[in-house]
């Protein structure tokens, strides 16, 4: 397996600590760490992971194309790893009340829609 395919692994992996520090589910994550320091910094260490998560999909396909490492198992789990970043900052995004659910299902059908075709 090669480099990029290893930051697209890391970029899905990513997406399951994103939603779980984006919608947590009450007792889990706070028997681990102090609640109400993990409810003032639980924001911000979703922003920072969205934002690793995010350059490993600029660099993954950077290094592909430069080195000549696509393939085809690249081809079909990058974009897979787009979409269920996306779908999750946008999830995020209607939980804490900034963005309407109609509007994130309307961009989440256009591309879902789009990669279909």
């Amino acid at each position: 397996m090669n480099l990029p395919n290893k930051l697209t692994i890391t970029r899905l992996i990513l997406v399951v600590v994103f939603a779980l520090f984006a919608f947590p589910y009450p007792g889990v994550i706070e028997s681990f760490i102090d609640g109400t320091i993990f409810d003032i910094l639980r924001p911000y260490l979703a922003l920072i992971i969205y934002i690793v998560a995010s350059v490993t999909d600029a660099v993954d396909g950077h290094i592909a194309r430069r080195d000549n490492l696509v393939t085809d198992f690249g081809k079909f789990l990058d974009p897979i790893a787009d979409k269920l970043l996306v779908s999750a900052a946008l999830l995020a995004l209607c939980n804490v009340s900034i963005m309407y659910l109609w509007a994130a299902l309307v961009i989440l059908a256009r591309e879902f829609v789009v990669s279909g075709i």
